[in-house]
């Protein structure tokens, strides 16, 4: 299964973690990593969530930019990058 990064930009909020990984679960999707570091100085947190698919990632993105608390989405595809490289 091809691996696709998500590169989450959302605000610090208790419950954002949780859902986002509610959200993933709930789409089917394998979590493969995740990496959350926090930007004290604007109140943000920034998240990298790997999961492995066959799946269209486009609805899982648009799902995840419905939680309140998220504030950018941008996804990376593991395999086109290995290619480059």
């Amino acid at each position: 299964m091809p691996l696709q990064t998500f590169k989450i930009t959302a605000r610090q909020q208790p419950l954002v973690m949780e859902r986002l990984l509610q959200v993933v679960r709930y789409r089917c999707f394998t979590l493969h990593s995740v990496s959350m570091f926090p930007n004290n100085a604007d109140d943000e947190l920034s998240i990298e969530l790997s999961v492995d698919t066959d799946k269209s990632v486009e609805n899982l993105k648009k799902q995840l930019l419905k939680i309140i608390d998220i504030k950018q989405i941008t996804v990376e595809d593991q395999a086109r990058q290995k290619i480059i490289a």
